[in-house]
């Protein structure tokens, strides 16, 4: 154990004799471990913040939409395909006894919305979503209300505002009550919905008005891109309720057996594999730097402790002529290689720590560095220096004691 405290603390003062050399030399250790942390750190992040997200699409909730069906362009149309309709929605309730609240929307994007005051930029998601919009979409209202069947029935000029769009356009009032304008027609405030930030860091889901799907067609017309939400009785029906979703909808629009559904059916559970997809491609990229850089690490280590050794040859006469072993003098350069990529590993999982904090601080993304990231990046660097310190240690090991001494 003495032996090993001795060996140590050599090492620790062969460091801090030469601080600024001994450094560069582990650089690459340095980007390596760097590299390493930040980007999984990072990644860490964004897969909480995705799983955060996707509860935007409810709890046991599942979003059908046709891909191929019309899209609108400005006051463009192009019918390229099949789409639903709200009677595809009314025969999944009737039809489909798994299914809980069954929910229709459409969309309107880059929209303007002004009050009497203010105005907001032409930047607002418009929703269009039958009554139970809100139960298929994981939202909660802050106050207010949401607006009732009868009222999206009626096409009533009421709405539901986001928090960025009432901040803008009521930011010293209370927004209930408050009359907007929506393509020149007056829209009453009924309800705000809480703040709910954005979807992956792209879709701020806070800027955003729902208003019943009948309004929305009666200011645009009868859009032909239509989306319907299926939030199931519970998660054990939520399988057979996308079986039985599709049953009708096979039905209903005749696809004959054999031919893929052409809808797409969007799950949180799907994204988030998707997205846990990417991300793992992402960490292997990451980790070809990082092994390279490691790589690099270590032929560093390797060179500085071949000169180290030469260096010091006439010291390792001495020692070996006072009677150290082959072991001790192999012990000893095996830990300082050891010690110079710790140190390596230590400042490059500072500065990960501290470029995860940044971007956590910048973008808003939960991200954390896990403590087996830590471990498995400090246990790497100093794996690399053991290994290519082997052979210097190896090298001072065997040199004669009496051919080492008559060196200068």
């Amino acid at each position: 154990m003495q032996f090993l405290l001795n060996s140590l603390r050599l090492a620790l003062s062969t460091f801090w004799g030469n601080p600024v050399h001994s450094l560069l030399t582990v650089l690459g250790i340095i980007i390596g471990v760097t590299t390493t942390v930040g980007m999984m750190g990072v990644i860490e992040g964004m897969k909480r913040k995705v799983n955060q997200d996707m509860m935007y699409l409810g709890v046991n909730t599942f979003e059908i939409s046709l891909p191929q069906q019309g899209v609108t362009l400005g006051d463009t149309r192009q019918q390229l395909g099949d789409e639903l309709t709200l009677e595809d929605m009314r025969a999944i309730r009737e039809l489909s006894p798994s299914s809980g609240a069954v929910s229709a929307t459409q969309y309107m994007t880059n929209q303007k919305i002004s009050s009497a005051e203010n105005a907001t930029p032409p930047n607002v998601l418009l929703v269009g979503g039958t009554a139970e919009w809100i139960d298929t979409h994981g939202t909660t209202l802050a106050s207010g209300r949401f607006f009732s069947e009868a009222e999206e029935l009626d096409a009533r000029k009421v709405a539901v505002l986001g928090a960025t769009v009432a901040d803008q356009l009521f930011p010293h009032q209370e927004p209930l009550g408050q009359v907007i304008r929506v393509k020149n027609q007056s829209l009453t405030v009924v309800g705000l919905t809480q703040r709910q930030g954005s979807m992956v860091g792209m879709v701020n889901l806070d800027n955003q008005v729902i208003i019943p799907l009948g309004t929305l067609r009666q200011l645009y017309g009868n859009i032909q891109y239509l989306e319907i939400n299926v939030q199931t009785q519970d998660a054990q029906s939520f399988v057979q309720a996308q079986e039985e979703v599709a049953l009708v909808l096979r039905t209903r629009h005749h696809i004959p057996p054999g031919k893929e559904d052409p809808y797409a059916l969007t799950t949180n559970e799907a994204s988030t594999r998707t997205f846990n997809q990417i991300s793992m491609a992402v960490s292997a990229t990451g980790a070809s730097v990082c092994l390279l850089s490691l790589l690099v690490g270590g032929i560093g280590i390797l060179n500085i402790m071949l000169v180290s050794v030469t260096e010091r040859t006439s010291e390792i006469g001495v020692r070996k002529a006072l009677g150290a072993k082959r072991l001790h003098i192999l012990t000893q350069f095996a830990i300082e290689a050891t010690l110079l990529a710790l140190v390596g590993g230590l400042v490059g999982l500072g500065l990960g720590y501290g470029l995860v904090f940044g971007v956590k601080w910048v973008t808003g993304l939960p991200s954390v560095v896990q403590p087996w990231v830590a471990g498995v990046a400090l246990l790497t660097s100093s794996l690399v220096g053991l290994l290519f310190g082997i052979y210097p240690a190896a090298r001072a090991a065997k040199l004669d004691p009496v051919e080492a001494m008559r060196t200068e």
